[in-house]
């Protein structure tokens, strides 16, 4: 009987930590949106007003918020890596 509940109870912290990852890709992916939008919101200053900032400065806040972006895609990315093995294990332990 033990090895039953023990198989069950695998399965529930695979099921509990899948439930944590899809919070995490939702929240990665949240703070991706959010660095586009900002990444559009300088580039249409820039547009409108360009002639007014400082270049290089402007240039360095893009690539900041730019790489920002990379860091968080490359996050993102593993995250889902470790949602796909998770759906393989829990479809497995089935």
């Amino acid at each position: 009987m033990q090895p039953l509940y023990k198989a069950d109870s695998t399965i529930k912290v695979i099921a509990e930590h899948y439930e944590q990852i899809v919070e995490e890709e939702t929240e990665l992916m949240e703070r991706i949106r959010t660095c586009e939008a900002y990444l559009n919101a300088i580039l249409e200053q820039t547009y409108r007003n360009g002639d007014q900032h400082h270049k290089l400065t402007v240039e360095d806040i893009l690539t900041a918020v730019f790489t920002i972006s990379s860091e968080l895609r490359t996050e993102l990315l593993h995250v889902q890596f470790e949602k796909a093995l998770l759906s393989c294990r829990m479809k497995q332990d089935k």
